[in-house]
């Protein structure tokens, strides 16, 4: 093996394990989009329950807000099984 296939070979192997780290860094952020998401849910029925929106715009954000949970929630699903 010639000195650029090993130093080739072995910056692979990094490349690879680096990848592993950053899809773990990925899924935690994903969890953490997840919670803020919940929490924007929350405070969207909170304000409209308290009147401070209206129905017609809650109804428009939870469709928003919902449609953003589930598709968090699929892609910490897909990630993690692609680990």
């Amino acid at each position: 093996m010639s000195i650029l296939e090993d130093k080739s070979y072995k910056f692979a192997i990094r490349i690879v394990k680096l990848n592993k780290y950053l899809t773990v860094d990925f899924i935690n952020k994903l969890y953490i989009s997840l919670k803020e998401a919940n929490e924007s849910r929350y405070w969207l029925r909170l304000l409209n329950d308290c009147n401070y929106i209206t129905d017609k715009m809650f109804k428009s954000m939870q469709n928003d807000i919902e449609e953003l949970l589930r598709i968090l929630t699929s892609s910490i699903k897909t990630t993690k099984e692609s680990l």
